[in-house]
């Protein structure tokens, strides 16, 4: 009895070893992503979503970089560790984009000094290509709305 127990035991430490392992070193995963296509301003823009696994480093840093179709340097974009439990990702906009190429994004999570503690690389492909926006359209560019507040009365009664 007493050897089946301690039979029970090791396993269950090896589970646990071996759950705590896997999460050491991971921060953060990328839980959605893909290119977002905005027909009113004829832009499209590549995005994902990581969700916070664990603590970040404090004053670390988190940063993307989305392939330029067009061969130029990265699109990168970065945001401070701040403790939220998820961070979203937006490239600016793109072009060039041809549909069903994979495109390289990667995220960094840096600690307080820039050493890159977490790596994660990834592809996106479109199902469209970029030349589907068209800046000529017949679509109505609608102005973003505007928001005004009455004057102030900054006079004590």
């Amino acid at each position: 009895m007493t050897t089946f127990r301690g039979v029970i035991v090791a396993i269950a430490s090896v589970l646990l070893l071996a759950a705590c392992s896997e999460s050491k070193g991971r921060y953060v995963e990328v839980e959605r992503g893909g290119f977002l296509f905005d027909y009113q301003l004829a832009e499209v823009k590549a995005g994902f979503i990581a969700k916070s696994l664990k603590a970040l480093p404090q004053g670390g840093m988190l940063e993307a970089s989305f392939e330029d179709p067009t061969g130029g340097p990265a699109l990168v974009v970065s945001q401070p560790a701040s403790g939220a439990n998820e961070y979203n990702f937006v490239s600016p906009p793109i072009k060039g984009l041809v549909k069903d190429k994979d495109y390289e994004v990667v995220l960094r999570v840096r600690d307080a000094q820039g050493n890159e503690v977490q790596r994660i690389e990834m592809a996106f492909a479109s199902e469209q290509d970029g030349s589907v926006l068209d800046p000529n359209s017949a679509v109505p560019k609608i102005p973003p709305p505007t928001v005004a507040f009455p004057p102030q009365n900054n006079s004590s009664q």
